[in-house]
């Protein structure tokens, strides 16, 4: 789990649209708004430094542009 990544770009009415999914443990729902606080990490032990939806969100949103994620547990995680 958590190895595969899925990769996929839309382009609908003159926008772009970046999205990313990965097969891994997913958060539950209740969690999802915290992606984006600097150095968060979902569960313990998670092998990140919680910097990058942060980082992500702040150069998007300087571009007039959204970064929203949806995680089922067991499922994956996707990042648009």
């Amino acid at each position: 789990p958590g190895n595969d990544l899925r990769l996929r770009l839309f382009q609908t009415e003159g926008r772009v649209r970046l999205q990313v999914r990965d097969a891994g443990i997913g958060i539950d729902r209740d969690q999802t708004n915290r992606y984006f606080e600097p150095f968060y990490q979902p569960y313990e032990g998670a092998p990140s430094t919680g910097m990058s939806l942060a980082m992500a969100r702040a150069i998007l949103e300087r571009h007039h542009a959204t970064v929203t994620v949806e995680s089922i547990p067991g499922t994956g995680t996707t990042v648009t």
